[in-house]
């Protein structure tokens, strides 16, 4: 498994490197200002082993696109959008966003699955097209983990009748799109959601897909729910099955390795894996990387 981290210049990214080398996941190549690179490595005492490809801003595009194939795992840090777009999406520019799914899976010690959260795009206001895409996008994902079954939640802060009747036509549109092990269920509000008194609450009715209104209500829930320190939460971007990381938006050393954990399974990586999640369980008992 290849791993390419771009311009690497936070603490959090490079420790996650070090981290990586510790239970030897892949080859792990970083690129960016080398001296830059250096000079974190030096003040945080990191220990890294792997390549350094020396770039400037200019330079990154064509170096990183040199070096990544359809199944690199890569990692962005200190990277502008526009360059992002770039090196993933082959210069095509136009109405980006409209394609690229940006999405969360939460690993929260009292629920005994993955919760998983997407927005199809960035807009303030998502319609019921744009929830289907997202609902499509995520479950493809879900399915390379090995997650065979979706519950859809499909989350608003007051039930109205404009919510139901937009459930009702993305089960009708799903149904069209022989999506038969989807299952939305009947909307909901948040504070439903995770009390067990309400009939569709997430602990009885298995719920592990949510979507929200817009991007913006999307990232206040997952903000929240980062201030905890035992959840566990990726963040992983998708474009045309191609994955990538934006680790600049990532809380911790942890949840940037959950990221990467999660997208070289879907990558079909399973047996080193298997040998990676155990050694980084013992890594976070023992505090080494904490």
């Amino acid at each position: 498994m290849k791993i390419v981290v771009v311009a690497p210049y936070k603490a959090k990214v490079l420790k996650s490197v070090e981290a990586l080398e510790k239970v030897n996941l892949g080859d792990v190549k970083l690129i960016g200002c080398i001296d830059t690179i250096n000079q974190v490595i030096s003040e945080e005492r990191i220990k890294i082993r792997s390549e350094i490809i020396d770039a400037t801003e200019e330079e990154l595009i064509i170096k990183t696109k040199d070096i990544i194939d359809d199944d690199t795992v890569i990692v962005f840090d200190q990277v502008d959008e526009f360059i992002q777009k770039k090196i993933i999406c082959n210069d095509k520019m136009y109405n980006i966003d409209e394609d690229i799914n940006y999405f969360y899976t939460i690993d929260i010690p009292d629920i005994k699955n993955f919760i998983f959260v997407s927005n199809h795009s960035k807009k303030r206001h998502l319609d019921f097209d744009d929830k289907k895409k997202a609902i499509l996008s995520i479950f493809e994902f879900m399915n390379g983990l090995g997650i065979k079954k979706s519950n859809v939640a499909v989350l608003t802060d007051k039930l109205t009748k404009t919510d139901i009747l937009e459930v009702n036509l993305i089960r009708m549109i799903l149904k069209e799109d022989v999506c038969k092990n989807v299952n939305i269920i009947s909307p909901c509000r948040i504070d439903e959601l995770f009390s067990k008194k309400y009939y569709n609450n997430i602990y009885d009715k298995n719920i592990n897909l949510l979507i929200f209104k817009n991007y913006d209500i999307t990232q206040t829930f997952i903000n929240t729910l980062g201030l905890f320190s035992n959840n566990k939460i990726a963040s992983i971007c998708s474009y045309e099955n191609k994955l990538y990381i934006d680790a600049s938006n990532q809380y911790d050393e942890r949840n940037i390795l959950f990221s990467i954990l999660l997208t070289s399974k879907y990558l079909n990586d399973q047996r080193r894996i298997k040998i990676f999640n155990k050694e980084l369980n013992a890594l976070f008992l023992s505090k080494e990387i904490l």
